[in-house]
């Protein structure tokens, strides 16, 4: 039996064409180059097809335990990304580890033969004749980030913040369009977290936060919450406001209090209403009324 490292290190590059693991591992089939041939299909120059090819088990980065879902998931590659790695039996070659992906400069789009993306999607048509790195890691770029997905438009998304200059800008990308930077472009560092609908968070090299949603926004605390603003603060909605407190309701001012409504005010309160003030209390033109049965006092 041969052991990796007492009979040679075996090493190999090659392309995934099948990241469909039916154990769940990250294993994918990779077609080796100078081991498997170019062609797929069975006949009278034997090929070799993509359901023959071994499972390449991911190699994980000491950071990931591997073990009981602690770490990070093994999911990288895609059908047609090129690989790197060895194989832990040597010189049977029939277990390979992958070890690491290549990047590189695709010039054509995937062609139906052998160390190409069976599915022809991957490289995309609309990413030829351009590296292999994320377009936001490597040159300017105008309006929300290109991830392929959504409705957002770049009026929607203020990102005058992005000034990204290689090799500063650390980006993660998913297939669907999602997007992570670690921006560390002298004078312009920023973190953005992007959504492919649109919705975003970033903030600036100053410190300065800004968030976008793009729908529904839900802000749960099973504790206290305790918010200090040392400026001003604004708020501005579109449709109705509604305050709800199970206890009481406390609002408090060093100033004026400005209540203004384009329709009626309305107070409703089970027990006695008291208005108080140092100055006394002046009504306009216009109606008082109060609920039959409470209290109103004017003082």
């Amino acid at each position: 039996m041969q052991f990796m490292g007492f009979d040679g290190f075996i090493w190999f590059m090659g392309v995934v064409e099948d990241r469909r693991d039916p154990m769940r591992l990250g294993r994918c089939k990779v077609r080796i180059a100078g081991l498997h041939t170019e062609k797929q299909e069975l006949g009278i120059d034997e090929g070799i097809p993509t359901t023959d090819l071994p499972w390449a088990h991911p190699m994980q980065p000491i950071t990931s335990a591997a073990m009981n879902g602690i770490g990070t998931t093994p999911l990288g590659p895609v059908e047609g990304t090129w690989v790197v790695g060895f194989f832990r039996d040597g010189e049977a070659c029939q277990e390979p580890i992958m070890m690491g992906t290549l990047g590189g400069y695709p010039t054509k789009p995937p062609a139906k033969t052998g160390f190409n993306d069976p599915n022809a999607v991957y490289p995309k048509a609309t990413h030829l004749n351009e590296p292999d790195t994320h377009r936001r890691a490597y040159k300017d770029f105008e309006g929300p980030p290109d991830v392929g997905g959504g409705d957002a438009k770049a009026t929607d998304l203020p990102m005058d913040n992005y000034k990204a200059v290689y090799p500063f800008n650390h980006v993660r990308a998913s297939e669907s369009g999602h997007v992570e930077e670690w921006d560390d472009t002298p004078g312009a560092e920023r973190l953005m977290k992007f959504h492919k609908s649109g919705t975003y968070e970033e903030i600036d090299f100053e410190g300065n936060r800004t968030v976008n949603v793009m729908m529904d926004n839900y802000h749960i605390v099973a504790g206290d919450e305790n918010i200090t603003i040392t400026g001003d603060a604004n708020l501005k909605i579109d449709g109705d406001l509604n305050l709800e407190a199970g206890g009481d309701l406390n609002l408090v001012g060093g100033g004026d209090l400005n209540i203004e409504a384009g329709g009626a005010v309305n107070i409703d309160g089970l027990d006695d209403v008291t208005i108080t003030s140092a100055k006394g209390v002046t009504t306009e033109a216009g109606t008082l009324n109060w609920v039959k049965g409470a209290g109103l006092k004017l003082n």
